[in-house]
Order: C-alpha cells, then sequence, then structure tokens
C-alpha cells in the first residue's frame, strides 16, 4: 500500500477512528471510577459543627499514629457499641478506616483517605462519630527541596 493509498484510507475513516478513540477513553474512565474506592461513611467538618478540637476531645493524645509503643486497635466508642480499625489502602499508599458494632462486629462503614496517612484524634463523647485529619507526611529532616507535610481539616465521621 502507497502513502497515498493509506492517507485516503484514513481520511475516509476518520470519523470511525474518532469514535472508537472517543469509546476507548470512556472505557478506560469508567473502569478507573469504578475500582476506585469511595467512603461509604458521611462526615461533617468540625468548622461547621462550631466546636474546637480540644472542646470534643478529652485526651490530649492522639490515637493514631500512636504516641506509645502500644498498637491502640480497635479503639472502642464510649459506649462500647462501636469500634474503628484501620488498614492499609491501595499498595499501601493509602489509610482505610473503618467503624464496626461491636456486638456482632459487622462493619458498618469506611472511610477511604486519598492522602497516605491519618490522624485519628478521638471519639465523640456520645459515640456519634470519631475526629480525624487526612495526613501527608513530609519528607523531614533536612532534605533540601523535599517535600513539606500537609493535613487536612478536622472532620468528624458520623457512626451511620
Amino acid at each position: 500500500m502507497s502513502r497515498k493509498n493509506i492517507t485516503s484510507l484514513i481520511r475516509r475513516n476518520r470519523w470511525k477512528i474518532l469514535s472508537l478513540g472517543f469509546i476507548l477513553t470512556a472505557l478506560v474512565l469508567v473502569m478507573w471510577w469504578s475500582n476506585t474506592p469511595r467512603s461509604t461513611l458521611k462526615w461533617a467538618n468540625l468548622s461547621e459543627l462550631g466546636v474546637s478540637l480540644k472542646e470534643v476531645c478529652a485526651e490530649t493524645r492522639q490515637i493514631y499514629p500512636q504516641t506509645s509503643l502500644d498498637w491502640p486497635f480497635p479503639v472502642y466508642s464510649p459506649d462500647k457499641n462501636y469500634y474503628i480499625d484501620i488498614e492499609n489502602g491501595q499498595r499501601m499508599r493509602t489509610k482505610w478506616i473503618k467503624i464496626f458494632r461491636s456486638d456482632v462486629n459487622q462493619e458498618i462503614g469506611t472511610y477511604y483517605s486519598s492522602f497516605s496517612s491519618l490522624l485519628v484524634h478521638c471519639w465523640d463523647k456520645d459515640s456519634s462519630g470519631i475526629y480525624i485529619s487526612d495526613y501527608e507526611p513530609g519528607s523531614g529532616g533536612f532534605d533540601i527541596g523535599g517535600k513539606s507535610s500537609k493535613t487536612s481539616p478536622v472532620k468528624k465521621l458520623l457512626v451511620p
């Protein structure tokens, strides 16, 4: 086939080629979207609740990352009806927090963080939710040009 014939063939089938490219792009996006985990827990930003973290967390230490050598999970709610656990997400690059009913050990919701870690602050005193922040640790040390850490605003994951 000559170059002229190939060019002619492409021109005649241009719309078919463009349509196929559009369909393949849409298919890739649908596959990516369907495999992306979505949180099943609802939340409210602490700033919207009109309280401070010091007001809602009686304990001064955060639950996770732990400030001692003791692994704190599972962490039970004040009324002992619920507990949370943390899992490593996709290829260890994200964290997931799950809430369970303690009487039947049944998962009732999951929060998928888009950051690589979480700060778990405390359960609400009335066991209606848990206060967390998404956290991305920096490169630390004296790394010139390294990335700095970032923390999302505190949010309350609501028990369904």
